[in-house]
């Protein structure tokens, strides 16, 4: 989705109380944490606070469902 898209699919009154949690994981570090950063950077683009905003991270793929 391109930002322009990101702002006309969402009305920042709407998304500006939004909390957000994100689950990553351990395995394969260089490729999950361009995936956070861009769903940061669309949540942002959004109307999202960015303290709203909170990363969780599983030791693992198996982990991920309890967070």
């Amino acid at each position: 989705m391109l930002k322009s898209q990101a702002q006309a699919t969402f009305d920042k009154k709407f998304t500006k109380n939004l909390r957000i949690a994100i689950v990553r994981t351990n395995y394969h570090v260089e490729l999950i944490e361009n995936l956070e950063h861009y769903a940061r950077e669309t949540l942002i683009t959004a109307g999202v606070n960015q303290t709203n905003i909170q990363t969780l991270t599983a030791p693992g793929s198996w982990e991920v469902p309890l967070l």
